[in-house]
């Protein structure tokens, strides 16, 4: 199943070269199947910075109203600074850059004090593209663990949905993207190595592999591949 909302939005461009916006979401439809009761304010300005990017401010304080759920209630607030520099027509220089932090709130009878932190460097050339980049989900068991349960979490953490759920001891991925649009197809290849933010273990590593041709404008066909492997 997708992951959906029973929600009501607001979104204003009235400040220049800014988009505000508000949402409260009263409901989530689960990725499992299941409806889980909340009432969440999300607020996030996303202001351009000319033609370098996007400067992003936000701050999600999410409410779950059924027991079973009020260790995901918490507030977070952080920044993200994505976009990039042409140096030429046909080179583009790449990043992305967030940090953020999360702390418990509404019901919620678990401590948290947890951080989160990106940092992604790349580069475009001629279709293809190559990132390099770290991603830190905090966690220790005195002061809980980072969590994201309203993410598109398939799209993040690799594609063998291991890390649903951030560890207790925190998660770090350290990975790498090769990209390309060649004959009329998406190619993709993304090796992760993950590890834990407390302490040194390692989790183990993942290779996922993509490749998508559209057909006129409304169809496609892909094959995905995963591949995740523990160190013992």
């Amino acid at each position: 199943n997708h992951q959906s909302f029973d929600a009501a939005s607001f979104v204003t461009n009235a400040i220049p070269s800014t988009k505000l916006t508000y949402a409260y979401v009263d409901k989530v439809q689960r990725i499992f199947g299941d409806t889980v009761d909340m009432g969440s304010h999300l607020l996030q300005a996303d202001t351009k910075t000319g033609d370098l990017g996007t400067l992003s401010l936000y701050g999600f304080a999410l409410d779950y109203k059924d027991e079973g759920f009020y260790g995901l209630s918490t507030t977070t607030y952080g920044a993200r600074y994505a976009g990039g520099y042409a140096f030429n027509s046909s080179f583009k220089g790449l990043w992305d850059l967030e940090i953020a932090q999360q702390d418990d709130s509404g019901d919620n009878p678990n401590r948290v004090d947890a951080g989160y932190q990106r940092l992604e460097l790349g580069a475009a050339a001629s279709g293809w593209t190559f990132k390099i980049g770290h991603e830190v989900l905090e966690g220790d068991p005195e002061n809980g663990k980072f969590t994201t349960p309203l993410a598109t979490l398939h799209a993040w953490n690799g594609w063998a949905d291991q890390f649903l759920n951030t560890p207790q001891i925190g998660l770090r991925d350290l990975y790498v993207d090769r990209g390309a649009n060649w004959l009329g197809i998406k190619w993709a290849a993304i090796y992760h190595d993950f590890s834990a933010d407390e302490g040194s273990d390692r989790y183990g590593s993942e290779i996922d592999l993509l490749a998508v041709k559209k057909f006129n404008k409304h169809y496609l066909v892909g094959l995905k591949y995963a591949n995740f492997r523990v160190d013992s």
